[in-house]
């Protein structure tokens, strides 16, 4: 998970000897028209994270509704779905 991470942030990251452009966008300009990569859903790896959890009844109206986790990456194909460790679930 780490290392997937890693790559995706590598391979949008701007570099000097490739022009100040991505790798990203030296290979978009190759196929298409100029693309910029999407950086607006980026967070920081290991930041806390909430997950709401819909598997709980709604009686209480103060009762917490969300299990806290940890962002490990993005999910493959689709960097817009985070993947979350749970911490209390100990999963993915």
């Amino acid at each position: 998970e780490a290392v997937r991470a890693a790559t995706y942030m590598l391979n949008i990251t701007l570099l000097k000897s490739l022009g100040m452009k991505s790798p990203y966008t030296c290979l978009a300009e190759q196929q298409y028209a100029l693309l910029q990569p999407n950086v607006s859903n980026l967070r920081a790896y290991s930041c806390v994270t909430y997950v709401l959890n819909q598997s709980i009844k709604r009686g209480d109206k103060f009762a917490p509704r969300a299990l806290k986790g940890k962002l490990i990456g993005y999910e493959v194909g689709s960097y817009t779905i985070y993947r979350i460790y749970i911490l209390l679930l100990r999963k993915v």
